[in-house]
């Protein structure tokens, strides 16, 4: 590794542990760097021209920008968690000033489809059931999707516009399935922020879940300076989709040490 990348990624490291803009010679002593503190200030002045570090005041240290920040997360998380805590989980958002939304995927198949006289459509799942009324086209159609998981039949009821058996079934299928582990701090966001109305609802309902695949969100579902990590993970064999909300600027590293089993 490059010296310059080396110290932007040892810099970044101390300000999230140090939560405050860091000095050549706290960067020094912190991690005991080579480099004499006359060094390693040349080296923050490069990485100021390329636009990734900031002196927010003459005798403050450094501070990583967003793109800087985004980065590094880029390269360093996984998305495939193979074990984890959801009670550490809950635990570490609330200590951490992050937000978890989390959901666990349904294994319930549609089993049969029922015509009840032509006035109501019956889907009869593995644990449960819901009603629909009755439409000719609608019936053949779900006859089609018998087999299906609940997860298959939401995302094509969604895809063709068949709002009410989709809301039907997004209701059933959070219940009890879907949390949000430190709904204050989000709520907080949303007010600072102003976010759109439109995409509280999809974060509250648990709907963001069914939008988003494993990877990094910043801008398109966040304000400035946030990160969504969104995880495929499994606690006690049961599949879990969950989506971390917070600063860029939060220890991750720590969390994912501490949640994962």
């Amino acid at each position: 590794m490059k010296k310059k990348q080396y110290l932007l990624d040892m810099l970044i490291q101390a300000y999230i542990k140090a939560d405050e803009p860091i000095g050549s010679s706290k960067l020094k002593d912190m991690f005991d760097i080579e480099y004499s503190p006359a060094s390693i200030r040349s080296y923050f002045k490069l990485l100021a021209d390329d636009g990734a570090l900031v002196q927010e005041h003459i005798s403050s240290g450094r501070v990583p920008t967003v793109y800087s920040l985004k980065q590094y997360w880029q390269d360093k998380l996984t998305f495939d968690l193979q074990d984890i805590c959801l009670e550490t989980t809950k635990r570490c958002a609330t200590d951490m000033g992050i937000t978890v939304f989390v959901k666990r995927k349904a294994n319930d198949t549609l089993k049969k489809v029922l015509d009840i006289e032509q006035n109501y459509i019956i889907l009869k799942f593995e644990n449960f059931y819901i009603s629909t009324e009755y439409n000719q086209l609608l019936y053949k159609f779900l006859i089609s999707l018998e087999n299906l998981t609940i997860d298959d039949i939401l995302k094509i009821s969604k895809d063709i516009g068949a709002n009410r058996l989709y809301n039907k079934l997004l209701l059933k299928n959070s219940t009890d399935r879907f949390d949000i582990y430190n709904l204050k701090q989000f709520l907080k966001v949303c007010l600072k922020f102003d976010m759109p109305d439109k995409n509280i609802k999809n974060f509250l309902n648990g709907s963001v879940l069914d939008d988003t695949r494993a990877g990094l969100y910043f801008e398109t579902i966040l304000p400035h300076g946030y990160i969504g990590v969104c995880h495929n993970a499994k606690q006690q064999n049961e599949d879990i989709n969950m989506l971390v909300v917070g600063e860029l600027s939060k220890d991750y590293d720590y969390f994912y040490k501490e949640i994962t089993i």
